[in-house]
C-alpha cells in the first residue's frame, strides 16, 4: 500500500509541475512594512523565504534594510552616506547601491561583507537584481548615457537596450525599462531576444521583477499616477494597495508573493502582497 502511495504522489507531483502558473490571482492579503521610526519605507526585493529588502529614510538619511519574520535589520555600507537595498537571493545575498564621496556604486552583500560593484569606466553603477546562481543586473552611466549590465562569473557584460536592467531569474531572463520616441517601456530579455512590455493603453511601463515562472511585476503610469501590475501568462493585472494614492511593485517570488511600495495620507510605506489562493509551486512543495 505504501508503494502505491509513493507512485501516486509522484504522479500528482508531475501533473502539478506540468501545469502553467495561473494568469493572475484574484486577491491579495497586504502587509504594510514600516521600518521603526523611519519617515519613509520602500520595499524592493523578495526571495522564496519571504525575506524582503528595501530602503528607509530617517533623520540620518537613507539606509537599506532586511525584513525577515517581522524583524527589521538595518543595512549600511561602511563609509557610505546613503545605502539602498534592491534585491535578495534565496541564499541571502543582497544587492543594491550606495553613495560616498566618490559617487554611486553597486554592492553585493554576503554575510557581513560588502563588495563594491563598479562597471569599468562608468561614472555611476547601480545593482538592482540578483538570482540564485549569483548573477547580478543593474545599470551604469558613462559618457554616452545610461546602459544596463549583467554581472556573471565576476565579469561585466553591457546590455544592448539603453536603459535600466532591474530583475533577473534563474533562467537568466532579465527585465527592465527603456525610453524612446513613443514613451517609456518595459522589456524582457530572453537570451538575445528583447520583447517590449507595455501595460495596455498607457505610455509608461516599468518592468522590475521576474520569478522562475516567468511572472513579471512592475508599475505603469496612468494620468500621472503609478499603479503596480502583474504580468502572468500574457495577461496584465493591476495591483493596487487598498486606499493608496499610488502603488509600485518591485519583486516577486516563486509563490507569487510581491514586494513593493505605496503612498497614502500617512506617507510612504513598503508592502508584502500574498496571494490568497495558493499557486502551483507551493502546492508542489507541500507534498514533501
Amino acid at each position: 500500500m505504501k508503494r502505491y502511495s509513493k507512485y501516486f504522489l509522484l504522479f500528482v507531483t508531475m501533473c502539478l509541475m506540468s501545469w502553467p502558473p495561473p494568469a493572475h490571482s484574484t486577491s491579495y492579503k497586504f502587509t504594510t512594512l514600516n521600518f521603526p521610526s523611519a519617515w519613509s519605507t520602500q520595499g524592493k526585493g523578495i526571495n522564496n523565504s519571504g525575506k524582503i529588502v528595501g530602503s528607509y529614510w530617517d533623520s540620518k538619511g537613507w539606509h537599506g534594510f532586511l525584513w525577515s519574520g517581522g524583524v527589521y535589520t538595518p543595512l549600511n555600507v561602511p563609509g557610505a552616506s546613503a545605502t539602498y537595498a534592491y534585491g535578495i537571493s534565496n541564499l541571502g545575498f543582497i544587492v543594491g547601491y550606495y553613495t560616498d564621496g566618490t559617487g554611486d556604486h553597486g554592492f553585493l552583500l554576503s554575510g557581513a561583507n560588502y563588495m563594491s560593484l563598479d562597471f569599468p569606466g562608468a561614472s555611476r553603477t547601480y545593482a538592482h537584481g540578483i538570482n540564485n546562481i549569483g548573477q547580478v543586473v543593474g545599470s551604469y552611466y558613462d559618457g554616452t548615457g545610461i546602459h544596463g549590465f549583467l554581472w556573471s562569473g565576476w565579469n561585466f557584460t553591457p546590455l544592448n537596450v539603453p536603459g535600466y536592467s532591474n530583475g533577473i531569474n534563474d533562467n537568466s531572463q532579465i527585465v527592465g525599462i527603456y525610453t524612446n520616441g513613443t514613451g517609456t517601456h518595459g522589456f524582457l530579455l530572453n537570451g538575445s531576444d528583447y520583447t517590449t512590455l507595455n501595460f495596455p493603453g498607457v505610455i509608461y511601463t516599468n518592468a522590475y521583477g521576474i520569478n522562475n515562472n516567468g511572472q513579471i511585476v512592475g508599475y505603469y503610469q496612468n494620468v500621472g499616477i503609478n499603479h503596480g501590475f502583474l504580468l502572468s501568462g500574457g495577461v496584465y493585472t493591476p495591483l493596487n494597495v487598498p486606499g493608496a494614492s499610488y502603488t509600485e511593485a518591485y519583486g516577486i517570488n516563486i509563490f507569487g508573493q510581491i514586494a513593493g511600495s505605496y503612498h497614502d495620507g500617512t506617507g510612504n510605506h513598503g508592502f508584502l502582497a500574498t496571494p490568497i489562493h495558493p499557486i502551483v509551486p507551493s502546492m508542489y512543495l507541500l507534498l514533501f
